[in-house]
Order: C-alpha cells, then structure tokens, then sequence
C-alpha cells in the first residue's frame, strides 16, 4: 500500500494543541507556516486506522465500554513482535494518557519527604508530576559526548543512593535529546534503581520510534529480578499519531506493585475509541510505522546536512529515536527569551524552548521533524534567511 506522507492537513481551528498555540502568538501567519513544537505527526492518518474507525463508528454503540481479550493480545502480539517481551493481560493497566499515570505513579509510589531522581534535560512533565505532589526533584544531567550525549552513571548511582529517593523516572528513548540507550545501559539503570530501593518508572512511549542503524532495548526484556522493580509506561499515540485517543498501556511485572497503584486510583477508563484505535494499531498498521521510519529518517538527515552546509553554528545533536531534534543555539548568543522571540518573529519558527527541559537545556531548541519533507526544507529556508540578515544588524 502506498502511504501519503506528502501532504500535511491543515489542522488551523480544530483545536489542535500546537497549533493553537502557534496562532495565539502570531494571529496572522502564512498558510504554509507550520509548528514545530509539541510532539504530535503533520501526517494522514494511517488508513487502516481510519477505515478501521469508520467501520466501528457505523456498527457499534458507544456505550461503557472495557478492553476485550482481542485489545489485550494486540498488545502482547505488538510488544512480542516489535519489542521481544510477551505482556498478559493481568499485567495490564489502563490509562487516559503517560502524563497523568506519571502523575499517579510519584503520588502513589512515594511520600513526604522524599525525592524523585531524573535524569535531565527531559520532557517537562516529569518535573510538574514531582511538584504537583509536592516531593523532592532530584535532577542528574547526562553529559554531553560528541554529537550526543552519555549518562552519568557515577552521579547517578550517588543520587540514587540518598535515602530520600525513592522513585526515579526515566525517558526511553529520551525526549528531548533523542537518545536510544543501549542494552548495557538500560540495565545499568535499573540495576542500580533495584540495588538501592528506588523504583524505576520507565517510560517507553517513542519507544517504536527507532530510526534505521539504531537498536532499542525495552525495559520489558530485563531479567526478572530487574523487571519487578519497574513500571513501563507503553502507548500507541506516538507511534501512531493518536494522542488525541487518549489510551495508554502501564505494564506491571509486580502484582503488589500493580494492586497499590489501582488502589491509589491510578488507573483510568480509557474511551472506546482509543481502545479500538489502539488494537486496530497493533493489529494491521505495522507497514505504515515501516514506512513512517524511512520518512523521519530521512527528515532526519535534511536537517544535519541544512546546517552543517548553512549554518553551521547550529548543532544538532544525533537523532536515534523519536522525532525530536534537539538543536543547540548557543552561538547565536542569545538568552532563552531572545532566542525564542527571534525565532518565532523573525524565522517563524514556533519550536519548543530548551530550558522548558531543564537547566541542562539552556540555549537548545527542540523541533518536531514529523512533517512533509517541503514543510521542513521551507522552515529552514527561513530559518537559514533569519540569522543572515540578523547577522547584519547584530
């Protein structure tokens, strides 16, 4: 089947998040401005999810509506094929989304007094769930390594060590800096969360977002004894473009784990329509994730060749996973503020501002690659536009 990633629906007055926000800030942009903010696809709709909804909406009834045996084997088909781990359905437990099980999961897991350690620059939500519950943030920077970066396994282990900590949350892949760790790695991790008591929320959801060359490790694939001590956070909004669904998969491999968090009223009912986007996902669009790859690749490599031939005072750190690139600024030798002013009045450029992932992104911008290759092209012909004629007035 031939899959339309050319064409970008325009999404102005839908309701669409980034969009609106784009809008609020600058009412009366060009028609081929797009955002390249929250993480969220410029892409059709995967048809065999379409079709698939269609067919449920003309014959079904919207009533109470529970996952059935077929949703919970799509998953485990899904995480056996593409993930190499078998999940039954008592390990299961359903959500509205990764942000308000993250949420649940630092209200319930710890309490006064004590601390929840994360590795940093990261997605913002990972610091609002520690405050909105009112623990201790520990932040432990990855190091920068080349055009990359490396974790501080050294730093990590004091952190986790303190006697206050209690919980750690950890992005894999990791957004914002697009980091795949490798097998070593993750099990690194979670051996020294298991070795100090601390419990490991791991969250998987770019997990199927892998670009070519690159291996991804679950969580789900560890040893037992290590799996015990983790709760993995899995959904198919990324992969398939459904956050507006609002279904997510937690996957326990502790019952007194599991049992705490549904009394703590972490679970959530999830609507039919995310239930059967999600199973529909699973079960008949793998192709089009195929081919979706070779797409953000692809948009991957646009942008390192742009700047390394335009501007190469811009630095991009590797992409390995997720759609999400992380871009560093310093040189334009601006403050957070400024860089985003200039960027969005001058470039037209609506693009996460770094330090939203904390101090460690100070000076950095993440952009959202998941758009038609002429889209992306054309924001950095402006971009590329917007610092040379800056450079004359600077």
């Amino acid at each position: 089947m031939e899959y339309d990633f050319i064409h970008a629906p325009s999404r102005r007055g839908t309701g669409a998040i980034k969009w609106e926000m784009m809008q609020k800030l600058q009412p009366h942009l060009p028609e081929d401005v797009i955002p390249f903010s929250v993480a969220d696809m410029e892409f059709v709709t995967a048809p065999e999810i379409n079709e698939g909804l269609i067919d449920y909406v003309q014959n079904n009834v919207f009533g109470y509506t529970a996952p059935t045996d077929a949703y919970y084997d799509a998953i485990d088909r899904w995480m056996q094929r593409r993930h190499g781990f078998s999940v039954r359905k008592e390990q299961v437990v359903l959500s509205d989304g990764i942000v308000p099980a993250l949420d649940a999961a630092v209200r319930i897991f710890t309490g006064p007094g004590e601390a929840v350690l994360v590795p940093t620059p990261v997605y913002f939500p990972f610091f609002s769930a520690v405050q909105k519950a009112n623990r201790t943030l520990i932040p432990c920077d990855l190091i920068r390594a080349g055009d990359g970066y490396a974790f501080d396994f050294d730093a990590f282990s004091r952190e986790a060590a303190r006697p206050e900590t209690t919980l750690c949350i950890l992005s894999s892949p990791h957004n914002p800096i697009g980091k795949v760790y490798s097998k070593q790695a993750i099990t690194r991790i979670a051996s020294i969360c298991r070795d100090h008591g601390v419990y490991l929320v791991c969250d998987e959801i770019h997990h199927d977002l892998i670009l070519p060359g690159n291996t991804f490790t679950s969580a789900g694939t560890l040893p037992e004894e290590l799996r015990k001590n983790i709760l993995l956070c899995t959904a198919p909004s990324k992969t398939f473009n459904l956050a507006g669904l609002a279904c997510s998969n937690l996957i326990f491999f502790d019952e007194a784990k599991k049992k705490q968090f549904e009394e703590g009223g972490g679970a959530h009912t999830v609507n039919a329509l995310g239930l059967v986007a999600c199973r529909i996902a699973y079960d008949r669009a793998e192709p089009w994730l195929d081919a979706l790859l070779s797409v953000l690749d692809k948009n991957r490599r646009t942008v390192e060749t742009y700047l390394h031939t335009y501007l190469p005072m811009l630095h991009a750190t590797r992409l390995q996973g997720t759609y999400l690139m992380w871009i560093d600024c310093r040189e334009l030798g601006m403050d957070d503020k400024e860089l985003g002013q200039f960027l969005r009045s001058r470039a037209l450029l609506h693009a996460n501002a770094g330090d939203m992932f904390g101090t460690a992104g100070k000076g950095y911008i993440r952009i959202n690659i998941a758009c038609p290759n002429d889209l992306l092209l054309l924001m950095l012909t402006r971009l590329r536009a917007a610092i040379d004629l800056g450079r004359l007035t600077w």
